[in-house]
């Protein structure tokens, strides 16, 4: 695998600045300025944590999409897997045990970013709860009513249903 230049690399870099410098312009003026303005530092505080959780859960499931994707990629160019998908498309030979093999092979391959999105999605939606929790349109209340539905759909699963008529 080529290494990426040095100049590629700057661009890379500076992109990502610029976004993330865009996207924390946008929290102050839309979000924490206001809140600032009238005092509600509990606030500020809530919503400040929730869209630095909500970043970094987003970086996170970038860099994990991007391993994962590219592990993807170099297993396609693998020879052994060609010949296994060449098997089973033939239907000649130990198709079942090409198929089982490429199923493996696919695993090995992505198993080790799976935990970078589970990780990156769970940290963005801590955010989005952290800034729901700190808005104060909403507040606590939210909150509390989306764990009640939550018990309550949880409750529901699990109660016997009757027979259908």
């Amino acid at each position: 695998m080529a290494r990426r230049s040095s100049g590629r690399r700057i661009v890379l870099w500076l992109v990502i600045a610029a976004s993330v410098l865009l996207i924390a312009r946008s929290a102050w003026t839309e979000t924490l300025a206001p809140l600032v303005r009238r005092g509600e530092w509990s606030a500020v505080v809530l919503q400040a944590t929730g869209i630095f959780l909500a970043l970094v859960g987003a970086g996170i499931m970038v860099y994990g999409g991007y391993a994962f994707v590219q592990s993807t990629m170099q297993l396609w160019l693998s020879s052994a897997f060609q010949r296994n998908i060449q098997k089973v498309r033939s239907k000649r030979g130990d198709v079942r045990e090409a198929r089982w093999a490429n199923w493996r092979t696919l695993w090995r391959t992505w198993h080790p970013h799976i935990p970078w999105l589970f990780l990156g999605f769970a940290l963005v939606a801590a955010g989005g709860v952290t800034m729901n929790w700190g808005a104060p349109e909403t507040g606590l209340r939210a909150l509390l009513g989306a764990a009640s539905l939550g018990a309550f759909a949880a409750l529901r699963a699990t109660l016997p249903r009757g027979k259908k008529r």
